[in-house]
């Protein structure tokens, strides 16, 4: 999801799992995305290559020059954003499963109520199944900006069998699938209200949502688990292991490490000075374009915008990290030796840049902002604070 100039739209992690799940549930056997990893436009020899509304053949949204960043799960300087973490089970039951799913017809009992936006009277779920026999169960409470309440009293009824025992409470905002008689050696598990990962080398993980019980139905015989240690199966079917694991421990299995968490105001390696050398100019007027939407600045309109410079540390190995600007104003661009390196349309985000882009040599960048104006014709996130004018919060470095 790109943020255009005149719909500054976040893509929160919750909203990627959803529509990977949706697509699988609803008979999809791929997951792809336009983009998994995002990218930087190059320099273009005559006019910069971003799409724009005047630009014939684009989807007619006016998008950064530079950066191209999409939110994708791997970002555009290779950071890895917290979908791609919480999009991992998925992927990884896709890697291990794939094969089974592919031949599985999606089915939908709620058919008869064709989902509506912000529809909270029922649980939203489907199954898919090639046989009748066996299959998953997927679940979906969760819609981008609805507050979708718990449903209670669940039972799911699919290729014969009726589960959990006793009805359920599915919790708020909860994304999920379920086996149903997945066979594991000579042994069955009948059903399970926790999530399979992966199966291989002998060993099935399995993740344990948070405010659900785990039960497992196996050879007819129900039992409640409670989560174990990677390295302690809760049972051992013919020889293959059985865990069942945290949502953490899911989206980092075989990884190997922790995620790296953003950058408060208050953490980093260290704080990169700037200062501020010019104050902004009389605001331009923002125009409509052949689309009917507001259309982005051009390089004349930077020519009013504030600037700061920020000085660059002369440690080598700060300079092959990643740069984090948290700023308010409407669009960033930021400048090396005068050439235009990278730019951002303000959603309440910081403007990032990886250093290690930064030509040899350059121990000062010059950032320039327009400010923010009353009532702009633009659509921006609730987080993002809209208040005119702009401002650099701080500068910071995560090495």
């Amino acid at each position: 999801m790109m943020t255009s100039y005149h719909r500054r739209v976040y893509l929160y992690p919750e909203d990627a799992y959803a529509m990977a799940l949706v697509k699988l549930g609803s008979g999809s056997n791929l997951l792809g995305y336009y983009m998994y990893h995002g990218g930087t436009n190059p320099d273009g020899h005559l006019t910069y290559l971003n799409e724009c509304q005047k630009t014939p053949v684009t989807n007619h949204n006016d998008l950064p020059v530079k950066t191209y960043d999409f939110q994708a799960p791997l970002g555009e300087f290779g950071q890895r954003n917290p979908h791609y973490y919480s999009l991992r089970p998925l992927h990884l039951f896709m890697q291990d499963y794939g094969e089974q799913l592919a031949p599985m017809e999606a089915g939908f009992p709620c058919a008869a109520q064709a989902p509506r936006q912000y529809d909270d009277s029922y649980l939203r779920w489907s199954y898919r199944t090639a046989d009748g026999k066996s299959g998953f169960v997927f679940v979906n409470n969760y819609e981008r900006f609805a507050s979708l309440t718990a449903k209670k009293g669940v039972q799911f009824e699919a290729c014969g069998v009726k589960f959990p025992k006793k009805p359920i409470t599915i919790p708020a905002g909860m994304m999920t699938l379920f086996p149903v008689n997945l066979p594991v050696g000579s042994s069955v598990i009948s059903w399970a209200t926790a999530q399979p990962v992966a199966c291989r080398d002998g060993k099935i993980w399995f993740e344990q949502k948070a405010d659900l019980t785990a039960e497992f139905c196996i050879d007819g015989k129900v039992r409640t688990v409670k989560k174990t240690s990677m390295d302690k199966p809760f049972a051992t079917l013919d020889g293959i292991s059985l865990y069942l694991v945290s949502t953490e421990e899911a989206e980092h299995l075989f990884l190997g490490g922790p995620s790296p968490q953003p950058l408060s105001r208050s953490e980093g390696s260290g704080a990169v000075p700037f200062t501020k050398v010019r104050e902004a100019g009389t605001p331009r007027t923002i125009t409509i374009g052949v689309q009917k939407v507001a259309e982005e600045p051009v390089d004349a309109d930077f020519d009013a915008a504030a600037v700061y410079h920020i000085t660059l540390p002369a440690d080598s190995t700060a300079r092959k990290g990643l740069m984090q600007i948290r700023y308010r104003g409407d669009v960033a661009r930021l400048y090396a030796n005068g050439r235009l390196i990278g730019d951002n349309f303000y959603n309440g985000r910081p403007f990032l840049m990886g250093l290690w882009r930064v030509p040899t040599g350059v121990k000062e960048l010059e950032l320039r902002i327009l400010p923010l104006q009353q009532d702009m014709p633009v659509y921006f996130p609730r987080e993002a604070d809209t208040t005119p004018g702009e401002d650099v919060i701080s500068v910071e470095i995560d090495s």
